[in-house]
């Protein structure tokens, strides 16, 4: 049976409640391709992996300001474990979360402002540098 995106909880250790969208986080190498003296054959060797950077955002909630503004002085310094739960339809966990450990925070997003934008829902962006899922 597949999944919807609605289907995963997405949290960021040392900051309460869920996260809405979760990009990134994915792995690519670059093989290194070679031919050994007087062949014709390539031979392929693979490189240590990199990963992106995971983004992740949730409604602006006032409640957690505070948060927010501790965090944006602490880019750069700050290390999270982060965990992608799935779930099933219900929305109960299922199987064993992908964590994502020792990441390193290096953005705050905070929402930008239009005091025009009466339908447009504010939202906070972390940013944040990665090794790969554990």
């Amino acid at each position: 049976m597949t999944s919807t995106k609605n289907q995963f909880i997405v949290t960021i250790s040392g900051i309460k409640g869920n996260w809405n969208t979760k990009t990134g986080g994915n792995g690519s190498g670059t093989p290194v391709k070679y031919r050994n003296g007087g062949s014709l054959r390539e031979e392929i060797i693979g490189t240590p992996p990199t990963f992106e950077d995971l983004v992740i955002t949730r409604g602006f909630n006032p409640a957690f300001f505070e948060t927010y503004k501790k965090l944006s002085k602490n880019i750069n310094k700050s290390y999270h474990l982060i965990t992608m739960q799935p779930t099933d339809a219900n929305l109960m966990k299922k199987g064993k979360p992908i964590s994502y450990k020792n990441c390193l925070l290096t953005g705050v997003t905070f929402p930008d402002v239009d005091s025009n934008a009466t339908g447009d829902r504010a939202e906070v962006t972390l940013t944040f540098a990665t090794s790969g899922p554990a």
